[in-house]
Protein backbone atom coordinates (compact mmCIF):
# COMPACT_ATOMS: atom_id res chain seq x y z
CA UNK A 1 0.00 0.00 0.00
CA UNK A 2 1.46 3.61 -0.93
CA UNK A 3 2.11 5.53 1.84
CA UNK A 4 -0.69 8.57 2.24
CA UNK A 5 1.94 11.21 2.56
CA UNK A 6 2.83 10.29 -1.15
CA UNK A 7 -0.91 12.05 -2.34
CA UNK A 8 -1.14 15.42 -3.58
CA UNK A 9 -3.51 16.31 -0.32
CA UNK A 10 -0.57 15.55 2.35
CA UNK A 11 1.55 18.61 0.69
CA UNK A 12 -0.63 21.26 2.61
CA UNK A 13 -0.18 19.23 5.76
CA UNK A 14 3.55 18.83 5.22
CA UNK A 15 3.91 22.26 4.31
CA UNK A 16 1.99 22.98 7.62
CA UNK A 17 4.98 20.88 9.52
CA UNK A 18 7.77 22.88 7.58
CA UNK A 19 6.53 25.94 8.65
CA UNK A 20 6.41 24.85 12.24
CA UNK A 21 10.07 23.73 12.09
CA UNK A 22 11.47 27.04 10.54
CA UNK A 23 8.95 29.34 12.28
CA UNK A 24 11.43 32.18 14.55
CA UNK A 25 8.42 30.92 17.31
CA UNK A 26 10.26 27.32 16.99
CA UNK A 27 12.50 26.45 20.75
CA UNK A 28 14.84 23.72 22.13
CA UNK A 29 12.70 23.24 25.74
CA UNK A 30 14.79 23.88 28.61
CA UNK A 31 14.95 20.04 30.12
CA UNK A 32 16.46 18.44 26.90
CA UNK A 33 19.08 17.09 29.08
CA UNK A 34 19.69 13.65 28.27
CA UNK A 35 21.78 11.08 30.63
CA UNK A 36 23.45 7.54 29.20
CA UNK A 37 23.56 4.70 32.25
CA UNK A 38 25.71 2.08 31.78
CA UNK A 39 25.62 -0.77 34.21
CA UNK A 40 24.60 -4.09 35.34
CA UNK A 41 21.61 -5.66 33.79
CA UNK A 42 18.52 -3.76 34.20
CA UNK A 43 16.33 -6.15 35.21
CA UNK A 44 18.73 -7.40 38.41
CA UNK A 45 16.89 -5.00 40.68
CA UNK A 46 19.96 -4.89 42.98
CA UNK A 47 22.33 -3.96 40.31
CA UNK A 48 23.68 0.09 41.26
CA UNK A 49 22.36 0.79 37.57
CA UNK A 50 19.10 -0.32 38.30
CA UNK A 51 19.19 1.39 41.89
CA UNK A 52 20.26 5.20 40.45
CA UNK A 53 17.45 4.75 37.39
CA UNK A 54 14.76 3.87 40.16
CA UNK A 55 16.86 6.93 42.15
CA UNK A 56 16.91 9.32 39.18
CA UNK A 57 13.45 9.04 38.48
CA UNK A 58 12.26 10.27 42.00
CA UNK A 59 15.14 12.77 42.62
CA UNK A 60 16.08 14.43 39.56
CA UNK A 61 13.37 14.26 37.15
CA UNK A 62 14.97 17.14 34.50
CA UNK A 63 17.38 14.76 33.50
CA UNK A 64 16.24 12.10 30.82
CA UNK A 65 17.93 8.79 31.66
CA UNK A 66 17.74 5.72 28.84
CA UNK A 67 19.50 2.34 28.10
CA UNK A 68 21.72 1.80 25.77
CA UNK A 69 20.90 -1.73 25.17
CA UNK A 70 18.03 -1.91 24.37
CA UNK A 71 17.61 0.89 21.76
CA UNK A 72 20.37 -2.04 20.49
CA UNK A 73 18.09 -4.53 20.71
CA UNK A 74 15.43 -2.61 19.20
CA UNK A 75 17.82 -1.45 15.99
CA UNK A 76 18.64 -5.20 15.32
CA UNK A 77 15.05 -6.62 15.75
CA UNK A 78 12.90 -4.16 13.90
CA UNK A 79 15.38 -2.01 11.40
CA UNK A 80 15.23 -3.02 7.30
CA UNK A 81 18.06 -5.29 6.53
CA UNK A 82 21.17 -3.01 5.97
CA UNK A 83 24.76 -3.28 7.53
CA UNK A 84 24.78 -2.68 11.31
CA UNK A 85 27.77 -1.37 13.34
CA UNK A 86 27.44 -1.45 16.86
CA UNK A 87 30.45 0.90 17.35
CA UNK A 88 28.87 3.10 15.27
CA UNK A 89 25.64 3.00 16.86
CA UNK A 90 27.03 3.51 20.32
CA UNK A 91 29.04 6.19 19.27
CA UNK A 92 25.59 7.49 17.99
CA UNK A 93 24.00 7.52 21.59
CA UNK A 94 27.18 9.48 22.87
CA UNK A 95 25.97 12.27 20.55
CA UNK A 96 22.63 12.61 21.84
CA UNK A 97 23.64 12.88 25.72
CA UNK A 98 24.85 15.40 27.69
CA UNK A 99 26.69 12.75 29.69
CA UNK A 100 27.36 8.74 29.96
CA UNK A 101 27.38 7.39 33.45
CA UNK A 102 29.28 4.57 34.06
CA UNK A 103 29.07 1.78 36.95
CA UNK A 104 31.67 -0.79 36.27
CA UNK A 105 29.87 -3.47 37.87
CA UNK A 106 29.80 -6.64 34.54
CA UNK A 107 31.23 -7.99 31.76
CA UNK A 108 29.72 -5.50 29.56
CA UNK A 109 30.28 -2.47 31.49
CA UNK A 110 33.26 -3.15 31.58
CA UNK A 111 33.99 -3.38 28.23
CA UNK A 112 31.70 -0.42 27.71
CA UNK A 113 34.73 1.26 30.28
CA UNK A 114 37.54 0.72 27.80
CA UNK A 115 35.26 1.12 25.03
CA UNK A 116 34.06 4.49 25.72
CA UNK A 117 37.74 6.02 27.54
CA UNK A 118 38.93 5.54 23.44
CA UNK A 119 36.24 7.92 21.90
CA UNK A 120 37.25 10.97 22.33
CA UNK A 121 33.65 12.84 22.18
CA UNK A 122 32.00 10.56 24.74
CA UNK A 123 35.33 10.47 27.20
CA UNK A 124 34.45 14.27 27.41
CA UNK A 125 31.08 13.46 28.98
CA UNK A 126 31.87 10.16 30.73
CA UNK A 127 31.14 9.91 34.44
CA UNK A 128 32.43 6.49 36.18
CA UNK A 129 30.76 5.68 39.71
CA UNK A 130 33.18 2.89 41.12
CA UNK A 131 32.51 0.62 43.93
CA UNK A 132 35.13 2.13 46.72
CA UNK A 133 35.00 -1.63 47.58
CA UNK A 134 37.32 -2.71 44.91
CA UNK A 135 39.79 0.79 44.99
CA UNK A 136 43.41 -0.50 44.52
CA UNK A 137 46.32 1.23 43.37
CA UNK A 138 46.95 -1.47 41.23
CA UNK A 139 43.55 -1.94 39.58
CA UNK A 140 43.47 -2.26 36.29
CA UNK A 141 40.53 0.03 35.88
CA UNK A 142 41.74 2.63 37.81
CA UNK A 143 44.84 3.06 36.15
CA UNK A 144 43.60 2.67 32.76
CA UNK A 145 40.63 3.74 31.09
CA UNK A 146 39.60 5.75 34.79
CA UNK A 147 42.57 7.65 34.18
CA UNK A 148 42.20 8.88 31.00
CA UNK A 149 38.32 10.58 32.24
CA UNK A 150 40.20 12.08 34.91
CA UNK A 151 42.07 14.09 32.29
CA UNK A 152 39.65 14.60 29.92
CA UNK A 153 35.94 14.82 31.22
CA UNK A 154 33.98 17.19 31.66
CA UNK A 155 32.75 15.05 34.85
CA UNK A 156 35.92 14.05 36.04
CA UNK A 157 37.10 12.64 38.36
CA UNK A 158 35.88 9.40 39.32
CA UNK A 159 33.31 8.93 42.49
CA UNK A 160 33.50 6.23 44.70
CA UNK A 161 30.55 4.78 46.76
CA UNK A 162 29.79 1.97 48.40
CA UNK A 163 27.87 0.00 46.49
CA UNK A 164 26.40 -1.58 49.15
CA UNK A 165 25.57 1.32 50.75
CA UNK A 166 25.60 4.42 48.10
CA UNK A 167 25.06 7.86 48.43
CA UNK A 168 23.62 8.26 45.37
CA UNK A 169 23.36 12.49 46.12
CA UNK A 170 26.97 12.45 45.20
CA UNK A 171 26.15 11.50 41.77
CA UNK A 172 22.90 13.92 41.35
CA UNK A 173 25.26 16.89 42.48
CA UNK A 174 27.60 15.69 40.42
CA UNK A 175 25.17 16.20 37.40
CA UNK A 176 23.71 18.81 38.43
CA UNK A 177 26.65 20.93 38.85
CA UNK A 178 28.45 20.03 35.31
CA UNK A 179 25.26 20.09 33.31
CA UNK A 180 24.64 23.79 32.69
CA UNK A 181 20.70 24.33 33.42
CA UNK A 182 19.10 25.71 30.17
CA UNK A 183 17.41 28.38 28.63
CA UNK A 184 14.75 27.94 26.47
CA UNK A 185 16.98 28.23 22.89
CA UNK A 186 15.43 29.24 19.49
CA UNK A 187 16.01 26.48 17.01
CA UNK A 188 15.80 29.18 13.92
CA UNK A 189 15.77 28.18 10.04
CA UNK A 190 18.22 25.31 9.52
CA UNK A 191 19.30 23.33 6.48
CA UNK A 192 19.74 19.60 7.30
CA UNK A 193 23.29 19.71 6.95
CA UNK A 194 23.97 22.06 10.41
CA UNK A 195 21.96 20.11 12.03
CA UNK A 196 23.26 17.86 14.48
CA UNK A 197 22.36 14.04 15.39
CA UNK A 198 20.77 15.66 18.52
CA UNK A 199 18.81 17.98 17.32
CA UNK A 200 17.48 15.42 14.57
CA UNK A 201 16.57 13.51 17.96
CA UNK A 202 14.67 16.17 18.88
CA UNK A 203 12.97 16.51 15.26
CA UNK A 204 11.96 13.13 15.03
CA UNK A 205 10.26 12.79 18.51
CA UNK A 206 8.10 15.68 17.53
CA UNK A 207 7.19 14.59 14.20
CA UNK A 208 6.16 11.39 16.15
CA UNK A 209 3.90 13.43 18.65
CA UNK A 210 2.49 15.81 15.91
CA UNK A 211 0.97 12.91 13.37
CA UNK A 212 -0.16 10.97 16.67
CA UNK A 213 0.91 7.28 14.87
CA UNK A 214 3.43 6.72 12.29
CA UNK A 215 6.27 4.93 10.72
CA UNK A 216 9.72 6.14 9.58
CA UNK A 217 8.58 6.40 5.99
CA UNK A 218 6.08 8.90 7.20
CA UNK A 219 8.95 10.59 9.41
CA UNK A 220 11.16 10.44 6.46
CA UNK A 221 8.50 12.11 4.34
CA UNK A 222 8.12 14.80 7.00
CA UNK A 223 12.21 15.37 7.01
CA UNK A 224 12.50 15.95 3.55
CA UNK A 225 9.06 18.41 3.56
CA UNK A 226 10.95 20.50 6.26
CA UNK A 227 14.98 20.14 4.84
CA UNK A 228 14.88 19.19 1.80
CA UNK A 229 16.65 15.57 3.05
CA UNK A 230 16.39 13.05 5.62
CA UNK A 231 18.90 9.95 6.39
CA UNK A 232 16.86 6.62 6.71
CA UNK A 233 19.66 5.61 8.79
CA UNK A 234 19.71 8.58 11.29
CA UNK A 235 15.91 7.91 12.01
CA UNK A 236 15.98 3.86 12.27
CA UNK A 237 18.30 5.02 15.05
CA UNK A 238 17.16 7.48 16.18
CA UNK A 239 13.44 5.85 16.67
CA UNK A 240 15.26 2.62 18.44
CA UNK A 241 16.78 5.04 21.21
CA UNK A 242 13.85 6.82 21.71
CA UNK A 243 11.97 3.12 22.09
CA UNK A 244 14.43 2.63 24.68
CA UNK A 245 14.01 6.06 26.40
CA UNK A 246 10.71 4.49 26.58
CA UNK A 247 9.88 7.81 25.02
CA UNK A 248 7.61 6.23 22.31
CA UNK A 249 6.67 2.92 21.96
CA UNK A 250 5.56 0.35 19.09
CA UNK A 251 2.30 -0.55 18.08
CA UNK A 252 1.27 -4.06 19.87
CA UNK A 253 0.30 -5.17 16.34
CA UNK A 254 1.57 -2.22 13.34
CA UNK A 255 5.20 -2.71 14.92
CA UNK A 256 6.38 -0.01 12.31
CA UNK A 257 4.33 2.69 13.73
CA UNK A 258 5.17 4.72 16.41
CA UNK A 259 3.42 6.77 19.28
CA UNK A 260 4.64 9.34 21.98
CA UNK A 261 4.63 7.09 25.59
CA UNK A 262 5.48 10.57 27.19
CA UNK A 263 4.08 14.21 26.17
CA UNK A 264 7.13 15.80 27.61
CA UNK A 265 8.57 17.80 24.20
CA UNK A 266 12.08 18.36 23.41
CA UNK A 267 10.70 21.34 21.12
CA UNK A 268 8.28 24.29 21.92
CA UNK A 269 6.01 25.79 19.12
CA UNK A 270 4.65 28.92 20.07
CA UNK A 271 2.39 28.92 16.81
CA UNK A 272 1.10 25.77 17.38
CA UNK A 273 -2.21 24.69 17.90
CA UNK A 274 -2.15 21.08 18.89
CA UNK A 275 -5.92 20.14 19.22
CA UNK A 276 -6.93 21.62 16.03
CA UNK A 277 -3.94 20.10 13.87
CA UNK A 278 -4.60 16.67 14.90
CA UNK A 279 -8.19 17.18 13.36
CA UNK A 280 -6.63 18.26 10.54
CA UNK A 281 -4.41 15.06 10.67
CA UNK A 282 -7.38 12.56 11.37
CA UNK A 283 -9.45 14.17 8.79
CA UNK A 284 -6.88 13.94 6.15
CA UNK A 285 -6.07 9.87 8.07
CA UNK A 286 -9.74 8.51 7.59
CA UNK A 287 -9.55 9.83 3.70
CA UNK A 288 -6.27 8.66 2.62
CA UNK A 289 -5.52 6.26 5.00
CA UNK A 290 -8.27 4.08 7.10
CA UNK A 291 -5.83 1.75 9.00
CA UNK A 292 -3.23 4.38 10.06
CA UNK A 293 -6.81 6.32 11.02
CA UNK A 294 -7.85 3.74 13.37
CA UNK A 295 -4.56 4.00 14.99
CA UNK A 296 -4.58 7.42 15.49
CA UNK A 297 -7.88 7.67 16.59
CA UNK A 298 -7.27 5.26 18.95
CA UNK A 299 -4.62 6.85 20.40
CA UNK A 300 -6.45 10.30 20.70
CA UNK A 301 -8.88 9.01 22.64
Amino acid sequence: MSHPFKHPAAKSLLNRVAHLFQSDGTYVARDSNIVFVCGGPYKVVTTMRRRFMDYSEREIPNLRMFLAENAEKDYVTHEEPEFHNVAEFENLIGEVSDCVIIFPESAGSFAELGYFANIESVRKITLVVHDANLQSDDSFILRGPVDLFDRHSDFRKVIHVDYTDPNMNLIRDRLLKRIPGKQRKRFGNKLYKNLSFKEKFFIVFSLIEIFIYINVEGIEYAFKSIFKHASRNDINHIVSILVAARLIERHPREREHFQVLQHRPFMEFESHDPAAFRLQILAFYSEHDPQLAALAEGAAS
